[in-house]
């Protein structure tokens, strides 16, 4: 698209932006989209098998009261109860870092800014200074409370379920995650729909083909709101 310096299509694009990602934000206030169960426990799940690939180690442990004792107990970390309680208290951790998208099904979840809020700063990319009357930073960070919502029901769930996932690490690692613990424990005899629709966490290309903003480059023209 092409910006010209203070005319009237920058003003009409970048406000009509703007209107769209603070309308956003209070839509975000009143929590139109509570996230379900189904989708609670998808991504707990995704976190979790992305925390699990992570923690991996080959290395044992040495459980035994005395160091290089003859009769030492080893085990090994993978199966380690430490590597357990790791993966539980920090599965949720980046449940943040999801933004609700314009999109249907789990796409609505992606670990990429919003479609609007990445068109705003393609345009601060290409020189044109968004002056929306507050810092950028802070529109970046704004929270949103569905996300937070689903952080915390995401939290719940480790907790609530530790004994179904302790029991499923230490016996049933063979079976898949989701199979063991959506499929046949938390959504037994509920709704699991989004188990089947497809879902990429890092998010799709946007309308116009691109993976997100580039890199802010060269000096900046102001346009004020």
């Amino acid at each position: 698209m092409d910006i010209r310096r203070n005319g009237v299509i920058s003003m009409v694009v970048i406000v009509s932006l703007c209107h769209l990602l603070f309308a956003s934000a209070d839509d975000d206030n009143k929590v139109s989209h509570i996230p379900t169960l189904c989708e609670v426990c998808r991504v707990f799940v995704y976190e979790m098998d992305k925390k699990m690939a992570e923690t991996y180690s080959k290395q044992t442990l040495d459980l035994s009261s005395k160091p290089f004792s003859p009769d030492a107990r080893k085990v090994d970390f993978s199966r380690s109860e430490l590597r357990l309680l790791t993966v539980l208290e920090t599965a949720c951790e980046e449940v943040s870092d999801y933004a609700v998208q314009d999109k249907d099904g789990m796409q609505r979840y992606a670990k990429q800014p919003s479609e609007t809020l990445s068109t705003l700063q393609g345009l601060r990319g290409r020189g044109v200074k968004v002056d929306i009357g507050m810092p950028w930073e802070v529109v970046e960070k704004q929270p949103n409370k569905e996300i937070a919502s689903l952080k915390r029901q995401c939290e719940a769930l480790a907790e609530e379920y530790e004994d179904d996932l302790s029991a499923w690490y230490f016996q049933h690692q063979e079976e898949p995650l989701v199979d063991y613990f959506c499929r046949n424990t938390v959504l037994k005899g509920k709704d699991q729909t989004c188990l089947a629709l497809p879902w990429q966490p890092l998010g799709l290309p946007y309308s116009d083909g691109s993976g997100g903003p580039k890199k802010e480059t060269g000096p900046k023209k102001r346009v004020e709101l």
